[in-house]
């Protein structure tokens, strides 16, 4: 595992990473950089708990305005 600083979230970083292959299972919050990556990759749980939530938000408030 290792974690990059870099000044931006270009593809030009991502790409410029060591090795040619990278092995492991990328972790990513979706940004669309990260597209480039052929490898394995999986989701960010705090993003996706995060658009869950929200999903069931959206779901509660639907259910509210349809039983007044």
């Amino acid at each position: 595992m290792f974690y990059v600083v870099a000044s931006t979230r270009g593809a030009e970083v991502l790409v410029s990473l060591p090795g040619t292959v990278y092995r492991g299972i990328l972790c990513s919050d979706r940004w669309v950089v990260y597209l480039y990556h052929s490898g394995r990759m999986q989701l960010c749980w705090a993003h996706l708990k995060r658009n869950i939530l929200d999903a069931l938000a959206i779901v509660a408030r639907w259910f509210r305005l349809w039983y007044r």
